[in-house]
């Protein structure tokens, strides 16, 4: 079963790390996340990320869990439009996703702009 992101229900997943891959800058541009659930791991692999802003607070001595996910594709969001706007003509024929990651106990939000991703259990 291939399961996507929309599907799954965020409460409860902590997170766990936060790994970025460019191995081969323009080929390998990838964000990994490994979320704890109840009895497993989960891996979240951005890939051909082409923008991503973190903003992340440190310092709660407490686990980080999800607060929600979002996922648009909408015009007029401004990150996306900031995005198409940025890369012109390089982009025309590709369709690209914003994500934005909310955490619970941190209040710390991730938006990341990629083409696809895919789920992994570990």
């Amino acid at each position: 079963m291939n399961k996507k992101l929309e599907d799954f229900n965020w409460h409860d997943k902590i997170l766990h790390q936060i790994l970025i891959d460019r191995s081969a800058p323009g080929i390998i541009d990838e964000v990994i996340i490994d979320l704890k659930d109840i009895d497993s791991f989960i891996r979240i692999v951005f890939k051909e990320v082409y923008w991503l802003s973190m903003d992340m607070n440190f310092g709660i001595v407490s686990e980080d869990s999800i607060l929600r996910l979002v996922i648009s594709e909408n015009e007029n969001d401004e990150d996306l439009i900031s995005f198409y706007r940025k890369w012109g003509n390089y982009i025309k024929d590709f369709k690209f996703r914003k994500y934005l990651l909310e955490l619970n106990s941190s209040g710390s939000i991730l938006k990341l702009i990629a083409k696809e991703t895919e789920i992994k259990y570990l």
